[in-house]
């Protein structure tokens, strides 16, 4: 599937493609699972400080739940879901079209709309090296990873979907 055409449903319903999420500004896309919310709660700090840093920049930062719904998001997300981009994928199918086969995850897609790189688990060095690319592509600064307080490096655990292809 060609990543422009991938459809993203947000909190309240509405679905847009990725193609119009990226028209004018690029999106970090945090993965979670909600069947996994104790990894959810753990991270919530640390995607709160990647909007903090880069919601200046012409960056669209959001958390893509997978296995959940409209339901599920204060829930997993709590007053974050009010600061940043919600998306909904209860069959995990946008993940699958993603390339992402476990959570949590790290997904840029750049404007052109392409995958500008991804990283499964919670990976500190991997995810600020990505981080970083996003921000020289932007000219801004980058989220400081690992903080004091972040939690330690785990891995993704599988979402157990059907058809996942592997990330590029």
């Amino acid at each position: 599937m060609d990543v422009a055409s991938i459809t993203l449903r947000g909190r309240q319903g509405r679905a847009r493609t990725v193609d119009d999420l990226t028209t004018l500004f690029d999106l970090c896309l945090v993965v979670l699972d909600a069947r996994q919310p104790s990894c959810s709660r753990v991270l919530l700090p640390v995607i709160e400080r990647i909007d903090e840093v880069l919601s200046g920049a012409d960056c669209t930062v959001g958390v893509l739940l997978v296995a959940g719904d409209e339901d599920d998001v204060d829930r997993t997300l709590g007053s974050l879901a009010r600061r940043v981009a919600v998306f909904v994928d209860p069959e995990g199918q946008a993940a699958t079209a993603l390339g992402v086969r476990a959570a949590p995850a790290l997904v840029w897609i750049t404007t052109a709309p392409e995958i500008g790189g991804a990283v499964e688990g919670w990976d500190p060095p991997a995810w600020r090296r990505l981080l970083n690319r996003l921000a020289r592509k932007l000219a801004w600064t980058h989220p400081l990873l690992p903080q004091p307080g972040d939690p330690a490096p785990f891995p993704a655990r599988a979402l157990r979907l059907e058809g996942a292809r592997p990330l590029a």
